[in-house]
């Protein structure tokens, strides 16, 4: 989509992806993975990420720049 067509190339976006514990307190969770050969394409993928269009007024975010593992 949007995301992979914006960040060039080099740059892959996984997901969105349901995790294995989608819905924790009354939320739902998906994932988005990205992966660069450098931290210039996470900087482009996160500008566009936090400028897109929500879908709805109560959207929370976390960023992980360095993931360890992903539950």
């Amino acid at each position: 989509g949007r995301l992979a067509a914006g960040v060039g190339e080099g740059v892959a976006v996984l997901g969105p992806a349901e995790p294995t514990v989608a819905r924790v307190q009354g939320l739902w969770r998906r994932h988005v993975l990205v992966k660069a050969p450098t931290p210039r394409g996470i900087a482009r993928a996160l500008a566009i990420l936090k400028d897109a269009p929500r879908p709805t007024a109560r959207v929370e975010e976390a960023w992980d720049v360095d993931p360890q593992g992903i539950l």
